[in-house]
């Protein structure tokens, strides 16, 4: 039997859990501050004033006291908004124009509370899959300009690159790898040398993808296994563009058998 939830449902769905999320918000931003360096635990409503870089937090009796964004050690939310997994579950299954509202709203009012970096990551997944790549942009990069790099995700960071990417935004995407590859993890370097592949392989020159992304992946991050089956993939591709089979048949083999699990691994299997 069909499922009674159509499109058109799930898009109420989505509305509701807007509308429910205005009245929801006051309970939802209550939480914990810890300041530094005294470690003083402050506990009420959280709101983020952008102007001035700070939270005010609105106390259980009613007094109001500020921490400034450098004074902050930790911040964490008593509960999420309960929209927010429901809303993630339809950008997953296809329904990513329908959740676009309700994870607008949850960055709006969860400003700097960290749940907008969640939200803002799934939102610009739910842009890209509805063909607004800027709008993508925008919304990582607003999340993003109070924060330190280091303290940014690595999932919204690839929402980023993807968006960039899309964009063909290409000397602010080289701009935001070289950055990582520079300043970062290891594990973040080896994912932004494959979207230096990217870039390559999007403007079809095969060998600069190779050399300058997925094969430095291959040889130079062997121990990231996150990198390692987009690069093998991707490598192939890239050998089997420039006419050599042998090195491209040694790409799959390394993946399937390294890597058997894995969703690019599952790709070659069918035939993709």
């Amino acid at each position: 039997m069909k499922s009674p939830l159509t499109g058109r449902a799930r898009r109420a769905v989505c509305l509701f859990a807007v509308l429910g999320l205005a009245a929801a918000a006051a309970a939802q931003t209550e939480g914990v501050i810890t300041t530094r360096p005294d470690n003083r635990v402050l506990t009420g409503q959280l709101k983020w004033k952008a102007p001035n870089k700070l939270y005010e937090i609105r106390q259980p009796n009613g007094a109001i006291v500020t921490v400034t964004l450098d004074k902050v050690a930790a911040l964490k939310l008593n509960k999420p908004p309960a929209a927010l997994d429901g809303l993630i579950r339809s950008v997953q299954s296809g329904a990513a124009a329908a959740a676009v509202p309700g994870l607008e709203q949850i960055v709006k009012d969860y400003e700097m509370l960290e749940v907008d970096l969640t939200a803002a990551r799934w939102l610009a997944e739910a842009y890209l899959k509805t063909g607004r790549a800027e709008e993508a942009i925008r919304v990582c990069e607003q999340v993003a300009q109070y924060r330190p790099r280091a303290a940014l995700p690595m999932d919204l960071v690839r929402a980023h690159w993807d968006a960039l990417l899309a964009a063909q935004q290409y000397a602010k995407l080289e701009e935001a790898l070289g950055a990582v590859i520079a300043e970062g993890s290891r594990d973040a370097a080896a994912l932004a040398q494959n979207k230096r592949g990217d870039i390559k392989m999007e403007n079809k020159a095969w060998r600069e993808a190779l050399i300058d992304g997925y094969l430095r992946t291959v040889v130079l991050f062997e121990d990231v296994r996150a990198a390692q089956p987009e690069a093998l993939y991707k490598a192939a591709q890239c050998f089997d563009q420039l006419g050599q089979a042998t090195y491209a048949e040694r790409m799959r083999k390394k993946l399937l058998a390294q890597y058997p699990q894995d969703a690019y691994a599952e790709k070659l299997k069918s035939g993709n």
